[in-house]
This record gives structure tokens, C-alpha cells and sequence, in this order.
């Protein structure tokens, strides 16, 4: 998506289903990693990425710099170097009547941070599964990483008043590296549910114990639903590689 010695850069687009709504906040969630070669060319690690949200479709000849801000943007510095698929998350306030996205490195390359650096630096991400759903608050969070967690993007938790952590949750489980569904955080008696793709139930328990291993689940994508006592469930997507 950057290329330092060449003014080329890629981007993509995509439109929502409904236009957005003015003064509400929106969470949105995607897939991305990072390709080891395009091209023949190995690929660099980088952090420029994000994704603009407007009311008009938008056209870019890849020769310049889109002149957008984006609402959804990956912290300076924070390279992604996975080379599997990691979920981001983020949310912003929109403005009223966005439809359309453009994802894509919003900042030159002298703004870019490259691993390793390099003048001749060339990095190529790829994107994958788009969720953009209402957020019943007013308050913008940002992207952060859990330092216990590399590969889990998580928003922090800014619910005023709660004396409990947020749950830590893993959206990534592989029988080669975390393959034990280890959520951080766990209080005694949560009730677990994962559904897969075509909504049939795979796995329940209602005294959760941090168990779960990826050797008992196939490949693919599942929805989870977190259930405790008192509190409002919490749902999400765990993806399973094999």
C-alpha cells in the first residue's frame, strides 16, 4: 500500500448499506494482514493505513495523496507485521450520510514507518470482512493493543463507573501459536457460546474455564456470545486456523 521511491499507492473502496446518521457513533471492525511478497518483491512491515468514510463515491489515479483525514486510522508506529489474518477495530462520529469507505495509506511515505527501514521500502496489506454497526454511545475510542495480547486489537474499555476490567478477549486461535481461547479478565460462571458460519451451535458451557483449544473446533469463522450475570452479553467473532 506504500512504496517509498515511487508515488504509487492502492487503494480500495466500498459502499455501505444504509447511509450513516449525524452525531451517532459507529464501531467498525476488520481483517487484514500483511503480504510476505507481491510480485516477487518481499514486503516491508508498515503502519500507514486507514479508512475514510464520505457521502460521495470517491476516485484516486494512485499518483497522489487522497487530501482526507480518515476517521478510522492505525496509531503512528503501531506496524503490523502479521502475516495471518488479526482483527482492528476502531469507531468514530459521524458526520451524516456517509455511504461509501476508502481504505488505504492516507499519509506519505516520509510520515510512514517502515520495519525495516529502508528508502526503498514497499508494503502490501491485504483486507478482508468489514463491519460497520451503530455504537450506543457518544464516545470516540481509539485503537489500542493489549501488551499481553500482540495480536488482539482492542478498544479500551470507557464505561464511567464500572469497577471491573474489561474482558480480553482473542479473536485469533491457531494450533500453531495461541491455541488455547484464553480470555483475560474471566469471572467464575460465564456462560460461552460459539456458533459457526451457517448458525449452528459448536460449543456451550456455562462455567467457562479458559479450555478451549483450537484442536476441537475446523477452520473457519465463529461467533461467540459471552454471557454473565447482570451484564449485557457481549458478542464478537473468533477466527480458528488450522
Amino acid at each position: 500500500m506504500a512504496d517509498a521511491t515511487i508515488p504509487n499507492q492502492e487503494y480500495f473502496s466500498g459502499k455501505l448499506v444504509l447511509p450513516l446518521k449525524r452525531g451517532k457513533k459507529y464501531c467498525v471492525e476488520y481483517y487484514l494482514k500483511r503480504g510476505t511478497a507481491v510480485y516477487g518483491v518481499e514486503n516491508w512491515a508498515s503502519d500507514g493505513f486507514g479508512i475514510y468514510f464520505s457521502q460521495d463515491s470517491l476516485v484516486n489515479d494512485g499518483c497522489c495523496l487522497p487530501p482526507y483525514t480518515p476517521q478510522i486510522k492505525n496509531p503512528d508506529g503501531n506496524v503490523i507485521y502479521d502475516t495471518s489474518w488479526i482483527a482492528m477495530s476502531g469507531s468514530f462520529i459521524a458526520e451524516g450520510g456517509e455511504r461509501y469507505f476508502i481504505v488505504g495509506n492516507f499519509k506519505d511515505a516520509d510520515q510512514t514507518t517502515f520495519d525495516p527501514p529502508s528508502p526503498y521500502a514497499s508494503t502490501y496489506y491485504f483486507f478482508d470482512d468489514f463491519s460497520v454497526w451503530y455504537c450506543d454511545s457518544t464516545t470516540i475510542t481509539e485503537i489500542e493493543i493489549d501488551p499481553l495480547l500482540p495480536h488482539q486489537h482492542l478498544p479500551p474499555d470507557t464505561a464511567d463507573g464500572n469497577p471491573e476490567l474489561p474482558l480480553i478477549i482473542p479473536n485469533l486461535l491457531s494450533v500453531y501459536g495461541n491455541s488455547i481461547w484464553q480470555i483475560g479478565n474471566l469471572q467464575p460462571n460465564t456462560e460461552v457460546t460459539l456458533y459457526n458460519a451457517l448458525g449452528q451451535l459448536v460449543y456451550h458451557t456455562v462455567y467457562y474455564a479458559n479450555n478451549l483449544h483450537a484442536a476441537e473446533l475446523a477452520a473457519g469463522m465463529y461467533l461467540y456470545r459471552i454471557s454473565r450475570a447482570d451484564k449485557e452479553d457481549v458478542i464478537g467473532k473468533l477466527v480458528v486456523i488450522r
